[in-house]
C-alpha cells in the first residue's frame, strides 16, 4: 500500500462507499457526525439526489484532498480518537481490507489527485438504513433509529424528556419515504454491477420489507453470488425466509447487537427476551462457517460495564463447544450521548470493573489472539483509567434512567445495584 494512503488521516471509504441515514441523508460513514451537504449547507439525500451529484460534491472532493494530504478530517474524529487510545479503528480496518481484496481502489485513490479529487462513482460498498422500523427500545438508541422509541417518547409525560428524545417532528414523519422513490432505484440500479458488499441496519433490518425486496432483486438478476452482506441485527427475527434468502449470497456477516447477559440485555434493550437472543445465536452458529461470520457487538456503557464478563463467558462457552471462535466479540464502546458513557463513573468503580475484565481476558487466549477485541480493550482501559468522574452528567443519566424505569416498569436496582445506589446518593 502506498505511503500516501498509509498516513494517519486517509480512509478508503470516501472513494468507494456510500452510507445513508434512516432519513436518506448521506454521511461519510456510520461514525461520521455530520451529513454530506451542498454549497448552501443543504444535506444531500439518496432518494432525491443523483449519486454523481453528492459522490463528487465539493464536500466529498475536499474530504479526499485532506485525507490524501494527511490532514485529519473533523468528521473522522471517532476513528482518530480510537487510534489514539490504542484501538484499531474502522478507518484502518476498511482501508486495509478493501485495498487488499481490490487493488484498483488504491489506484483510484491516487489518480483522484490528478483530477481535482473527482472519482467516477463506482460504489462497491453501500451502508443502508431503510427507515426507523424497529421492535426494540434500546436505551442507547433514539427515535430516528427506532419507531418504538419514537412512540415511547410521545407517550412519556416528563418535564425534561426533550433533553433526551431529540428529533424534528416534521422530518421524522417522512423518514420512510426516501427509499421508495424513483431516484433511489435509479441510483441503486446504476451501481448494481459495482456492488461487492451491502451493510444493512436500521431500524431492525430483518423486519424491513425493502431489504427483502432489494436482496431478492440481486438474486433474481444473478448478482447475489458476488455480493457479501453484513447485518446489524437485534437477533429477534431470524426466520426461515430470511435465512434462505441470505444463504444465496457470497458471504454473510451477522453483527449481533446486544447489551449483556440475561437480565442486563432485557433491561437495556426492552422488550427483548434473552432466551430468543440465545436461541438465534445458536441457530446461526450451526450454519456453514465458511459462508457465515457471527460477531457479537455489545455496547459497553455504564450499566453493563461491571458484569460484561458474564456475557463474554457465555460466548466463550459456545466457542468451547465448536473448538474455535465461532462467535467473535467486537465490543462497541459508547461515546455518545455522554450521560450514558462509562467514562463519567467514579474512578474507583471503573477500575474495579476493569480488574474483573482484565482477569477474565487473561484466562481466555482466544480473546487475547483477536487484535480487534484487544484494540477495543485498549479503549476500555483508557476510559477506566481516566479520572473523569462527572456528577453533572450522572445526574442527567439518573433523570433519563429513572424516567424510563417508571414508564417501563423496570428498575436499575435489579441489574446494577451499585450504580443505582450511586445515583441515589447524588
Amino acid at each position: 500500500m502506498s505511503e500516501k494512503i498509509k498516513n494517519n488521516s486517509c480512509c478508503a471509504l470516501p472513494f468507494m462507499h456510500v452510507q445513508s441515514e434512516p432519513d436518506g441523508k448521506i454521511k461519510l460513514c456510520c461514525l461520521a457526525k455530520n451529513t454530506v451537504k451542498d454549497a448552501n449547507g443543504n444535506p444531500y439525500n439518496f432518494g432525491k439526489d443523483k449519486i454523481d451529484t453528492f459522490f463528487n460534491s465539493d464536500y466529498m472532493k475536499n474530504i479526499r484532498k485532506d485525507m490524501l494530504n494527511d490532514v485529519q478530517v473533523a468528521d473522522c474524529k471517532g476513528c482518530y480518537d480510537e487510534e489514539a487510545a490504542g484501538g484499531i479503528s474502522q478507518r484502518q480496518v476498511y482501508t486495509q481490507e478493501w485495498i487488499a481484496k481490490d487493488p484498483s481502489i488504491e489506484e483510484t485513490m491516487l489518480q483522484s489527485e490528478h483530477n481535482d479529487y473527482y472519482v467516477e462513482p463506482k460504489v462497491k460498498y453501500f451502508d443502508f438504513r431503510f427507515g426507523n422500523m424497529c421492535n426494540l427500545k434500546c436505551r442507547s438508541c433514539g427515535p430516528v433509529n427506532s419507531i418504538q422509541l419514537l412512540k415511547e417518547s410521545r407517550e412519556i409525560e416528563h418535564p425534561e424528556k426533550n433533553k433526551f428524545f431529540l428529533y424534528n417532528e416534521h422530518e421524522i414523519d417522512n423518514i420512510n419515504d426516501w427509499y421508495q422513490t424513483p431516484m433511489f432505484f435509479e441510483n441503486f440500479r446504476a451501481q448494481e454491477e459495482n456492488i461487492r458488499q451491502i451493510y444493512f441496519t436500521g431500524g431492525e433490518p430483518t423486519i424491513i420489507e425493502q431489504n427483502y425486496e432489494l436482496l431478492q432483486h440481486l438474486v433474481d438478476t444473478g448478482k447475489a453470488s458476488r455480493v457479501s452482506l453484513i447485518f446489524s441485527t437485534n437477533m429477534t427475527n431470524i426466520q426461515d425466509r430470511f435465512v434462505k434468502l441470505v444463504e444465496q449470497f457470497e458471504r454473510v456477516t451477522f453483527l449481533a447487537s446486544c447489551e449483556g447477559f440475561g437480565d442486563v440485555h432485557e433491561y437495556l434493550r426492552a422488550p427483548a427476551k434473552w432466551n430468543v437472543f440465545e436461541k438465534n445465536i445458536t441457530r446461526l452458529a450451526n450454519m456453514d462457517p465458511w459462508k457465515t461470520v457471527i460477531m457479537c457487538t455489545p455496547v459497553i456503557q455504564s450499566v453493563n460495564l461491571a458484569d460484561i464478563t458474564k456475557f463474554f463467558e457465555w460466548i466463550e462457552n459456545i466457542n468451547d463447544t465448536f473448538g474455535y471462535s465461532r462467535v467473535q466479540i467486537l465490543p462497541i464502546i459508547l461515546t455518545f450521548p455522554r450521560h450514558l458513557d462509562l467514562e463519567i463513573l467514579p474512578l474507583e468503580m471503573k477500575q474495579k470493573a476493569l480488574a474483573k475484565l482484565e482477569d477474565f481476558v487473561a484466562k481466555h487466549t482466544r480473546l487475547q489472539d483477536s487484535i480487534h477485541f484487544m484494540g477495543r480493550m485498549n479503549v476500555i482501559r483508557d476510559k477506566c483509567n481516566k479520572d473523569s468522574f462527572d456528577p453533572e452528567a450522572l445526574v442527567k443519566f439518573r433523570t433519563y434512567t429513572f424516567m424510563l424505569d417508571e414508564h417501563r416498569g423496570q428498575s436499575l436496582a435489579n441489574v446494577n445495584p451499585e450504580l443505582y445506589n450511586l445515583l441515589q446518593s447524588l
